[in-house]
């Protein structure tokens, strides 16, 4: 009966060993998929801010790229302008000036030639006053062509200003740019070292996994094992119970027929008469002898007593190992 008591108490301390290895394996399992979930939430949320950060950032720098290349380009387009109006007035400037030296040859060649006062003093007027209206024109437009040249110099030193001003702002942007760029390259490399950190811990927690899947097979196969070794010793306890019954049975058969064996010896001395003295004598002797083998009886009682202590001991020491 002990023996039962203790396999039982043994298979109820599986049990629960198993239980509890299956809640902190499930416990392990939920806690290890939710840690991972959240560092990938924040890595993809890392990533995603500082892509679309530079993506907006290099947006802006395209758009003002592109305004200072138009700028410019506008800028250049109008300097060719005024440089080719400048030519043109230049050009125009050279034919007056080689007008005028026309004018002045023919007028020598008309004061040296000596004609008539009169004829040729006309046209000295005219071409003295057309030459003066050339010279006023010429100085005219050599004006507008300093004036130009002026305003172009100046458009020109502007634009370069500009230029200089866009080039040193782009500088600027360009060194914040790649200095977000560098901090989000970090950011994405720290994002990933934590990334490979948690893949590491899950490769750890999926050790650990494995290890309590192991541990908990090899602990039903304990129980399993526990629990034929319990029915074993079950089985042959019974069966030295059984055994033990029988040989109390017979004993106290034995006992009986020794007790009925005295009764009947005594109920004969009571109706032997006188004539059979020498037979109750004898009844007598053996009734001593009788009462030498009950004391042998009462002997082998005590043994049995005693044998079946050492069965029940020795049960408890064969089932005890099993367990």
């Amino acid at each position: 009966m002990e023996t039962e008591v203790d396999g039982n108490m043994s298979i109820g301390k599986t049990e629960t060993e198993v239980e509890s290895l299956r809640r902190e394996l499930k416990l392990s399992k939920e806690t290890t998929r939710l840690e991972l979930q959240e560092v990938r939430r924040k890595a993809k949320a890392v990533i995603e801010k500082s892509s679309k950060e530079n993506e907006r950032e290099l947006e802006a720098l395209r758009n003002q790229l592109e305004e200072a290349v138009s700028v410019r380009e506008n800028l250049e387009a109008e300097l060719h302008t005024r440089k080719l109006e400048g030519e043109e007035t230049e050009k125009r400037i050279q034919d007056s000036r080689k007008e005028i030296s026309e004018l002045r040859l023919k007028l020598e060649e008309a004061v040296s030639q000596g004609d008539e006062a009169k004829k040729p003093a006309s046209p000295s007027v005219e071409t003295s006053v057309k030459i003066a209206e050339l010279e006023k024109m010429l100085g005219q437009r050599q004006n507008e062509v300093s004036k130009t040249k002026e305003k172009a110099k100046q458009m020109l030193k502007e634009m370069n200003a500009e230029k200089r001003e866009l080039e040193a702002q782009f500088k600027v942007e360009l060194e914040e740019s790649g200095k977000k760029l560098s901090d989000a390259e970090k950011s994405r490399l720290a994002t990933a070292k934590e990334l490979a950190e948690a893949n590491k811990g899950l490769a750890g927690a999926m050790a650990t996994i494995n290890d309590l899947q192991g541990t908990l097979k090899q602990l039903k196969v304990d129980k399993e094992s526990s629990a034929v070794a319990v029915e074993s010793a079950h089985a042959r306890a019974e069966a030295l119970e059984v055994q033990y019954t029988e040989y109390k049975e017979h004993a106290r058969t034995a006992l009986a027929q020794k007790d009925s064996t005295i009764a009947k010896l005594r109920d004969s001395s009571r109706v032997v008469d006188e004539d059979v003295q020498f037979q109750i004598a004898e009844g007598h002797a053996r009734a001593e002898k009788l009462a030498a083998k009950l004391a042998e009886m009462n002997i082998v009682e005590h043994n049995l007593e005693v044998c079946d202590y050492d069965i029940h001991r020795r049960v408890h020491r064969q089932v005890e190992p099993a367990i």
